[in-house]
């Protein structure tokens, strides 16, 4: 039988470094994450364990409408 573990919830943002600060007033710690040039775009996270909370939110419109191999960029960019 395989086992199904959580590994990380993307959530969109339109300012993940907003959220962040909404997090930590509630006691949670949320870290800035990274930039991810060739998609245009930038994270923060929140760890629980292994398993983690991500905000992704655009950095780069002009970068980030041009993704086509990356079906996560590309709905974050429609959404």
């Amino acid at each position: 039988m395989t086992s199904l573990a959580f590994d990380h919830l993307v959530h969109f943002s339109s300012d993940p470094a907003s959220a962040k600060e909404t997090m930590l007033q509630h006691g949670i710690q949320v870290i800035e994450g990274g930039k991810h040039e060739n998609w245009g775009t930038y994270n923060t996270l929140a760890y629980f364990g292994l398993s983690y909370i991500e905000w992704l939110g655009i950095q780069d419109r002009s970068i980030a409408v041009q993704v086509d191999d990356n079906p996560l960029i590309q709905q974050l960019v429609a959404d």
